[in-house]
């Protein structure tokens, strides 16, 4: 019987140990995984991140762009305006070397 007894207790050991091992690589893994995701998620970040600085940046740009042009158009509107009261002036409607 003690015989029998040791059996099982070094059965029970081996057994436990084996578990313990395999969980521990199942953890190992696991872990190289969390990890492994951990990197990929912060590289997706990264590349939104300066995306998004893109992004901001070309709209920056066509606002500039805009202004720029609302600009030309108003000193467009100020000549033409100049022009029709030059030429509203005027009882011939405005004579010269060079026209509005």
């Amino acid at each position: 019987n003690s015989g029998t007894m040791m059996l099982k207790l070094l059965l029970l050991v081996t057994l436990t140990t084996t578990i313990t091992c395999k969980r521990g690589g199942k953890i190992k893994r696991l872990a190289a995984e969390i990890t492994a995701l951990q990197d990929a998620l912060a590289a997706v970040l990264n590349d939104t991140v300066g995306s998004l600085d893109e992004v901001m940046e070309v709209i920056d740009n066509f606002k500039a762009e805009q202004v720029k042009v609302k600009e030309d158009n108003a000193w467009i509107a100020h000549h033409a305006a100049a022009a029709a009261a030059c030429r509203g002036s005027t009882p011939t409607g405005g004579s010269g070397p060079w026209g509005n």
